[in-house]
């Protein structure tokens, strides 16, 4: 045993307890054994979190880093074991090697392997590991009192890459076989051609499909369904079955318009059953949920749907099994819980401490806290940081009532059989009331359906507590925590450092210059997100996979001229913006832009714009009564449609304190256009029901906020659709553009954007193209444009801002892009062709035919 004690500033003493077994090198503490009277125990282990100083068999020890903490009480006496997180994530820095059965070689090559990408063969096993320990690259560690091996690895790949090659060069280590080719004269895409069947044969033995659509399982309960599914729905239905056999979770990612709500979610359950009773739990968004309780009943049979309007209807859920029955939520009632307040002990001098423990709260700097760090519930004072004790209580004197989510994880855990969870996407925050009731619910239903059409936005972090939330076991097993999000962007991302020097002269009393470093995160995404986390439990699902007729779809873009009195006071109030961008607070910057990107379409009623305490910029007031181009333009075009029998959707990003729909309704009432606009006021869950009746009562066209109708609503009536103003965010913009254009369908739909030329309205709409190509780009969808936005990845509002000041880059065509979107997208299922190889399998040889990439088709195209 060896003695363990630690500096108590609260307590001004030394609190000791005894270790049994450690490890450390001179740079930190590996990892600790130690038993002691509990506080003790929880004093020790606040100080190494802390990285306090520590003294361990009459020597000083510095904790460095995070640690894993494994804990067991045992009367007032608590064993600890705290190990470095380094030893369970082989890409930090320095990974920890911990020998457990004597093989050190293999123990090495394994986090070689999973760490590095060169390419490493375990024949050089025992070579390898020598020189790594030969130059100081694999280090010993000191261990007392257990008898194991325990090394870490510091070694970057490119001192890896450089050994590998001198044993190459030296022969100490070779590679079996012989080149048919000149290594340094073939390009990748001549090498993955020259053996492209090698490597289809490869992936179609390492990769086996739980359900393979050429070969298809008969399921007699398909052909009960109340609605046929089309061919490919039913393969997602069937391949969702047969992972949900071997998984808890299933993530279905269908194009917008295939049909996930009406003939993919509900009959999952339904099929993995095997028509048996069964209790569904359904999480959509708020206006879904009448749509949910339509679709179920008129594709499940025998099933009851019941929507849960407040929280005290799951108290009506009978505790029999008898029937099928889905009951479906709002994603706003799910999160709806009571009102918190701090569980504190507030002190006399304004400090705070903890109620059960009754030590003082301090921050890293051992100064206390005070009650302001309450204000907010976060994750950092959710719990006391000594005892682990709930820091958030019920707030008796404010609203009372129950989350729904909490409720069926205290009391219902596993009565649901299914979780089908609608837009999952929608669901993606680490740390918000939504987020946590996605995760609350999946684990306390024994199956989980996700739902999206847009998994994927460009970012890891899309995905990341999507993936927690699903799937953790994956996610630990790659040594990635709960709130690691960092780790995984540099492993399945990219984060820009931006370093700026100042050219200026050296500090004046010492040698330095000043710099600032800042880093962004940037739209990328590793294809190892798939093979890793999503290969084995997603099906993906694209329009054109269900081989249906559906009608033409075409975008266009039309540049209107402004007014030349408009464009003169526009122009007047950029240039003054422009010069106030460089002085303004960023806080301001937004504001600036959403002046710009309104004042074309309101020149009228405009409040002053302040830029300092003493200086403000006033736009111009235009006549109010007056009909502008881009009015005109759009009365127009309406006529002009419904006069040829069809309706018309227009969507407005200005609804708010600056509407823009009162004007535009008046006007197309004033030329006979039956005209109404649809409001927040609206209901969620009524907003179905008001088109239709809408539709019914003659109207021939819907004014809406694009963020109103982007998920869920089929807006069929209206094959005509207008983006008068169009924001910046491009998940909103695909969303609502496809709201038309889907099965059912049967006249053909135009997408149109309405510009003012030379304003900002065009240089967002053009940014906004380009960073909709790269989204595209990650769904297998390429063209010229897209590659070339991959490499654009700076936020859109900075972008908005560079294209005020400094105009738009010349390579960003507005046309271009748009055309493109429509017309030029690389299908990359036509570029395979099927080639006769000879196929050895048990010592039998015979020729197939293997389906392999054409890169002579891809370079052509």
């Amino acid at each position: 045993m060896y003695n363990l004690s630690v500096y108590d500033s609260e307590k001004k003493a030394y609190v000791s307890a005894y270790a049994d077994f450690y490890s450390y090198d001179p740079k930190q503490l590996n990892f600790i054994s130690f038993a002691g009277f509990d506080s003790a125990v929880q004093s020790i282990k606040a100080a190494i979190w802390k990285r306090k100083t520590i003294n361990l068999n009459y020597g000083y020890y510095y904790p460095n880093g995070e640690y894993r903490t494994f804990s067991e009480k045992i009367d007032e006496y608590t064993h600890t074991v705290m190990i470095s997180e380094d030893a369970f994530n082989v890409q930090t820095e320095r990974p920890l090697i911990i020998i457990w059965n004597n093989d050190k070689t293999q123990a090495v090559m394994k986090v070689l392997q999973e760490k590095f990408s060169v390419p490493l063969l375990d024949r050089w096993a025992d070579w390898l590991v020598k020189q790594l320990i030969n130059q100081n690259y694999l280090l010993y560690q000191y261990v007392y009192g257990i008898d194991i091996d325990v090394y870490r690895l510091d070694i970057t790949e490119d001192e890896l890459t450089k050994i590998v090659l001198n044993g190459l060069d030296c022969g100490n280590i070779t590679i079996n076989g012989d080149l048919d080719f000149d290594v340094y004269n073939i390009t990748m895409a001549d090498y993955l051609k020259k053996y492209s069947n090698v490597f289809s044969q490869k992936i179609e033995e390492t990769y086996k499909p739980l359900y393979d659509p050429l070969k298809p399982k008969n399921n007699v309960l398909i052909k009960t369904l109340k609605t046929k599914p089309f061919k490919a729905q039913e393969d997602v239905i069937m391949a969702s079955v047969e992972t949900l056999k071997k998984k808890n979770s299933i993530v279905v990612v269908g194009e917008m318009g295939t049909g996930k709500t009406a003939l993919i979610g509900p009959p999952i359950p339904y099929i993995h059953a095997d028509g048996k009773p069964y209790n569904a739990l359904v999480m959509c968004p708020g206006h879904l949920v009448n749509k949910w309780k339509r679709q179920i009943e008129a594709t499940v049979p025998d099933a009851d749907a019941v929507i849960m309007e407040s929280w005290k209807d799951i108290f009506k859920i009978p505790k029999t099994k008898n029937k099928i029955r889905y009951y479906i939520i709002s994603k706003d009632k799910a999160k709806l819980g009571y009102a918190e307040k701090p569980a504190i002990v507030k002190h006399l001098n304004g400090h705070i401490s903890c109620p059960v423990c009754g030590k003082k709260f301090v921050d890293k700097d051992d100064i206390p806290l005070t009650e302001d760090y309450f204000k907010s519930h976060t994750t950092k004072n959710d719990k006391c940081p000594y005892c682990k004790t709930k820091l958030w209580q019920a707030d008796k004197d404010s609203f009372r009532r129950y989350p729904v989510a909490e409720y069926i994880k205290r009391h219902m855990k596993g009565f649901f059989d299914y979780f089908i969870a609608d837009e999952v996407h929608e669901l993606k925050g680490g740390d918000t009331a939504q987020g946590n009731s996605f995760g609350t619910l999946s684990g306390s239903c024994k199956k989980t359906i996700a739902l999206t059409g847009t998994l994927l936005g460009g970012y890891p972090t899309d995905v990341f507590y999507l993936l927690y939330r699903l799937n953790p076991k994956a996610m630990l097993r790659d040594g990635i925590s709960y709130n690691d999000t960092t780790l995984f962007v540099e492993r399945y991302g990219a984060i820009e450092t931006i370093i700026k020097e100042k050219d200026s002269e050296y500090n004046r009393t010492s040698k330095g210059k000043q710099k600032s470093t800042r880093k962004r995160m940037l739209p990328v995404i590793s294809p190892l997100i798939f093979s890793k986390f999503l290969l084995d439990q997603c099906v993906f699902l694209q329009l054109s996979d269900l081989q249906q007729s559906l009608p033409k779809y075409t975008e266009e873009v039309q540049i209107i001229e402004p007014d030349e009195e408009l464009k003169e006071a526009y122009n007047d109030l950029a240039n003054e913006l422009k010069n106030a961008i460089f002085n303004a607070d960023k806080n301001m910057l937004s504001t600036y832009l959403m002046t710009l990107l309104r004042y074309p379409d309101s020149p009228f009623n405009n409040e002053p714009i302040p830029v300092t305490d003493y200086y403000q910029i006033v736009p111009k007031d235009l006549p109010e009564d007056f009909i502008y181009n881009k009015e005109q333009h759009l009365l127009n075009y309406v006529l002009d449609e419904t006069n040829k029998g069809r309706n018309v959707f227009i969507y407005a990003q200005f609804t708010g304190q600056k509407d823009v729909t009162k004007r535009l309704e008046n006007l197309l009432n004033g030329i006979g256009v039956k005209t109404c606009t649809l409001k927040t006021s609206v209901k969620q869950e009524k907003r179905e029901e008001w088109l239709n009746e809408k539709i019914k009562d003659g109207y021939r066209c819907i004014i809406s906020n694009f963020e109103l109708v982007k998920t869920g609503l089929d807006l069929l009536d209206f094959p005509t659709i207008i983006f008068y103003e169009t924001g910046y965010n491009t998940f909103t913009l695909r969303q609502a553009s496809k709201r038309s254009w889907r099965i059912g369908q049967t006249k053909p739909v135009k997408v149109v954007f309405m510009v003012y030329k030379d304003t900002l309205q065009y240089n967002a709409l053009a940014l906004m193209g380009n960073k909709l190509e790269a989204a595209m780009n990650i769904e297998g969808k390429f063209s010229e444009e897209g590659l070339r936005a991959l490499s654009n990845t700076s936020n859109i509002m900075v972008e908005l801002a560079k294209s005020l000041v400094n105009g738009l880059d010349e390579n960003i065509s507005i046309e271009k892009i748009w055309q493109s979107q429509s017309d030029n997208v690389i299908d990359l299922s036509t570029f395979f062709k099927s080639v006769k190889v000879n196929y050895s399998k048990k010592k039998k040889s015979q020729i197939v035919e293997q389906l392999c990439f054409d890169f002579d088709a891809l370079q052509q195209a």
